[in-house]
């Protein structure tokens, strides 16, 4: 898995490096991509606010989060794949990164 400033992230087959999938759908950059412990789905974090989670399979967006106020710096999932912690961070340095928790389960997205 990598992410790129173009907008998408790609999981790559090894050890020949031919792309697998590809993750589109951000409309800025990609900041941070992590695999589901226990689902078949990745979660991203994006400089357009947004986290989205992706379907292995297919590369489809499963579901789409909105609720931060500038960049998804990092998301990443949590209690044994059960949840998403993300952080973003506000231009001042005088703010703190904001701490959303979503409460998730990839197969139920559809």
């Amino acid at each position: 898995m990598y992410p790129f400033q173009d907008r998408t992230a790609c999981v790559w087959r090894l050890p020949d490096l031919v792309s697998v999938v590809v993750f589109k759908g951000h409309k800025r950059g990609i900041w941070s991509v992590e695999f589901s412990p226990v689902d078949q789905c990745v979660v991203t974090a994006s400089g357009d606010k947004t986290i989205r989670i992706w379907a292995i399979a297919d590369g489809s967006c499963l579901k789409t989060f909105e609720g931060h106020t500038s960049s998804v710096l990092r998301a990443l999932f949590v209690t044994r794949g059960t949840q998403i912690v993300s952080c973003g961070m506000r231009l001042s340095f005088a703010d703190f990164p904001c701490n959303i928790l979503i409460s998730c389960q990839c197969d139920q997205l559809n």
